[in-house]
């Protein structure tokens, strides 16, 4: 995971635009136990996909892990 998440901090500043690759790194923060930081990444990724299904049940998926 700890090379997961600095590839994915990689891939986002040289397409910090790209929905998936947000994604990924909000999937890396989360699979690692950092469901906060997902939070604040994900909706990120939404924000350049807003009619992504997939990214809405993300956020709520990493919001229910921290309850």
């Amino acid at each position: 995971l700890e090379e997961a998440l600095l590839a994915a901090e990689r891939a986002a500043a040289l397409e910090p635009k790209s929905a998936e690759i947000l994604d990924t790194l909000a999937e890396v923060h989360y699979r690692s136990g950092n469901a906060a930081r997902a939070i604040e990444v994900e909706p990120q990724a939404l924000s350049y996909s807003p009619n992504d299904q997939y990214l809405k049940d993300q956020i709520a998926r990493f919001r229910n892990a921290q309850k």
